[in-house]
Order: structure tokens, then C-alpha cells, then sequence
């Protein structure tokens, strides 16, 4: 049986970070190109329709809107997007861009629709820790708190049961229903570990990230420094996630 503690994760997540850490530095790299060109595109177009009077005083608030509805659809697909490059090269090791762009389009529709199941899904779930803000507004304090525990577990208890279903999409070459419950069954074989590693891997994270934090203010090597630990933090979280999918798997 294969040993899923955190210890021999970490180690495979290293292993696998060491060899794959320059496509998927790219991969960043071409996202933010990517977001910043839409920035840059949605600022001229807002620029010349003003300019033009298409958009006015008397239509400003709806322009304004249906621009911001615009701007979160793509950025939401501009993750979705870097989510599916950054799995797929892990999993099937793609050396160039151009390839793991043309498995986007083959993949696109199920695994968009992974990924809305599952921020829907995580949305429900953590109901219960805005229901906790309105009752320590009204000093409900004990039954705040209580929403609070409540909403971490069940979010955490959510995160560990799906985890997987990118990868096993993937991987696996399932629908976006078959990898939600193909994740689900692979989870419950072994849930305990994986919450543990889950736990431990965002302790690890929060731990770099109050590094990035101190080491930001000092002058010139300090934005240098952070910005690298923040990349670092991006890419790690898909590399450990995905050597937890490997071992998950052998254990099988």
C-alpha cells in the first residue's frame, strides 16, 4: 500500500516541482500576458465608446455594468483556463504551449463544467459562515462561532471529497458528472489522509506567504523576492495537489 502522509507527498510534490517547474512558470507567465491584454483591450474599447458618446451619461450605469459582467465572465474563464494548463501538463507532460492549448479545446465544456459544480457546490456549503457574520453583528456570539466550525467543515469536508475530479477528468478522459463521482469514491478510500494533507499543505502556504509579506517591504529585492514566493505558491499548490491525486491513486 502506498504511504500518503504528508512527509512522502511533499517529497514527491518537490520531485515533480524540480522537473516541471519551468513550463509551468511559462504557463503563469502566458496567463498574465493573456489577463493584461484584456485589461488593455477592455480599457481602449471603454476609452473610444466614450469618446464616441456611445456610452453617456444617460446609459453610463448599464455600460458600466454589462462591462463588469463581461470582465468577470472572462476572467473567470482565464482561470479556468490557467487551472486546466497547469493540470494537464502535469499530467500528460506537455513541453509546448501550442499543445496543451489545442487539449483546452477537447476538455473545455466539461471541465468548465467542473469547475462551476464545484464553486456552486462551495458556495452552498459555506452559507453557514455568512449566516455567522449577521449573527456576531447581532452578537449571537456562541451561535457565530458555531456557524463558523460549521461552514470550515463542511468546506473542507467538500474540497477533500473533489479534489481530484480535474485531474481524473484528465487523466482519466471522464465527463464532467463521471469525474465528480469518480473523485468522490477515490477520496472516501482514504478521506482522513487527505484532509490531513489538505490541512497541512494551506499551513505550508499561509507559512510561505507571511514570508512573501515580511520580505515585501524591503526596498527593490523585496517586491523581486515576494512576487517569486507568490509564483511559487500558485504553481506548488497544482504540483502537490496533483502528486496527492498520484498517490491517492496507487493506493488503490
Amino acid at each position: 500500500m502506498n504511504d500518503n502522509s504528508f512527509l512522502t507527498v511533499f517529497k514527491k510534490s518537490f520531485k515533480i516541482f524540480v522537473q516541471n517547474w519551468a513550463q509551468l512558470l511559462l504557463i503563469v507567465f502566458f496567463i498574465f500576458c493573456l489577463f493584461l491584454a484584456y485589461m488593455l483591450i477592455q480599457n481602449m474599447a471603454f476609452y473610444l465608446l466614450t469618446k464616441y458618446n456611445i456610452i453617456n451619461e444617460t446609459n453610463v450605469f448599464l455600460s458600466k455594468l454589462i462591462i463588469k459582467i463581461i470582465t468577470t465572465i472572462i476572467t473567470y474563464l482565464i482561470a479556468v483556463l490557467a487551472q486546466f494548463l497547469m493540470i494537464n501538463n502535469l499530467i500528460k507532460n506537455e513541453n509546448e504551449l501550442t499543445a496543451n492549448l489545442k487539449s483546452f479545446k477537447q476538455y473545455f465544456w466539461n471541465f468548465l463544467a467542473v469547475t462551476i459544480i464545484i464553486n456552486i457546490l462551495f458556495s452552498i456549503v459555506t452559507l453557514p459562515v455568512y449566516v455567522a457574520v449577521a449573527l456576531i453583528i447581532l452578537n449571537k456570539f456562541v451561535l457565530g462561532g458555531i456557524s463558523i466550525i460549521v461552514g470550515i467543515i463542511l468546506a473542507v469536508l467538500l474540497t477533500s471529497l473533489l479534489v481530484f475530479s480535474p485531474f481524473i477528468l484528465i487523466a482519466e478522459k471522464k465527463s464532467w458528472y463521471a469525474s465528480l463521482g469518480a473523485s468522490f469514491s477515490l477520496a472516501t478510500k482514504n478521506l482522513w489522509g487527505i484532509i490531513f494533507n489538505l490541512i497541512l499543505l494551506v499551513l505550508l502556504l499561509i507559512l510561505i506567504n507571511g514570508i512573501a509579506v515580511l520580505i515585501l517591504p524591503v526596498y527593490f529585492v523585496g517586491a523581486i523576492l515576494g512576487s517569486l514566493i507568490y509564483l511559487f505558491i500558485i504553481i506548488y499548490a497544482f504540483v502537490f495537489l496533483f502528486a496527492l491525486y498520484q498517490n491517492a491513486q496507487a493506493r488503490v
